[in-house]
């Protein structure tokens, strides 16, 4: 193809060149954007699948007496374009609901597209939002997240011959933790703490010993 070309005028050498890079480049450009199409779907349904593993899972979130505020219950719509839906159809829905608590209701905000959040100031008037037969029948899911009850923090210099199950029961905190778990050996004497009420305390006491906790490292962590 190419002695072909070399053999025109040239005009007709550049017309025909151009002609040959829009009839090559286009297939290849094509194959690439179909791979990058593809990458994109997977990667776009990867991320659909954890955000409904996400708020599946958070579903059963509940807060508990003794949690501290702000109480915060997230509202999405199974449909999508829930920011669209104007805050005070949300507070008449409410208002016209079984709910008990309606009174403690402090604040409907949007906080994404498809993502409004209700603060309450207390944790009774949370936890019914999330049984209203009303935003089931708008087909609106209402959740507490994860990091609202729970939240992670770094302790170093744990003695590296401890077992997990041997540490958790001799934790002595004003929070009680829920879990916790050796971090990679890279960090040779680390762990993190998994503890409720979204709170992280500013020191552990474990087999007569203090250690502070990393807050910086923590996920949304609070000191008390």
């Amino acid at each position: 193809m190419m002695e072909v070309i070399s053999t025109n005028t040239d005009s007709d050498n550049n017309t025909n060149k151009s002609t040959l890079k829009a009839n090559k480049r286009p297939n290849e450009e094509n194959i690439a954007y179909s791979k990058s199409k593809v990458h994109v779907q997977e990667a776009n349904s990867g991320t659909l699948k954890y955000k409904n593993d996400y708020v599946k899972n958070a579903l059963k979130n509940r807060y508990k007496v003794g949690d501290k505020g702000p109480y915060i219950v997230n509202l999405e719509g199974n449909k999508g374009n829930l920011g669209k839906v104007h805050r005070m159809a949300i507070g008449k829905w409410l208002l016209k609901s079984s709910m008990t608590c309606k009174d403690d209701i402090l604040n409907i905000e949007v906080t994404g597209k498809n993502r409004m959040k209700i603060e309450t100031n207390i944790a009774q008037a949370a936890n019914e939002l999330l049984k209203l037969e009303i935003l089931k029948e708008k087909e609106i899911s209402a959740y507490i997240p994860n990091f609202r009850i729970h939240c992670t923090g770094v302790i170093r210099d744990v003695d590296i011959d401890l077992e997990e199950g041997e540490i958790l029961p001799e934790l002595v905190a004003p929070v009680k933790p829920i879990n916790i778990r050796r971090l990679t050996r890279k960090i040779l004497n680390g762990g993190w703490d998994n503890c409720k009420n979204g709170q992280i305390p500013g020191e552990w006491q474990m087999f007569g010993k203090c250690r502070k906790v990393n807050h910086e490292e923590c996920s949304n962590g609070k000191a008390l």
